[in-house]
């Protein structure tokens, strides 16, 4: 069986720039994504470099990633 991580979310509105953060998108429903406020939008970034950052004029702030604990 696939052991998934545990994640904790300290729910807020506002991030900083570079803090991973629970955003709903457009596209792509709820996701955890490293978030950069830019002069013209947000873009969210994946973790893995196998997925292209992508941009949206809105996005809606849930919370931001405090901890991940993983198991082996």
């Amino acid at each position: 069986m696939k052991k998934l991580p545990n994640a904790l979310i300290e729910k807020q509105n506002v991030v900083n720039n570079g803090e991973i953060a629970v955003v709903i998108a457009d596209d792509e429903g709820i996701t955890l994504k490293r978030f950069y406020k830019e002069s013209n939008c947000i873009r969210l970034e994946a973790e893995n470099p196998a997925y292209k950052a992508k941009k949206y004029k809105n996005v809606r702030i849930l919370g931001r990633l405090v901890y991940i604990m993983r198991s082996y």
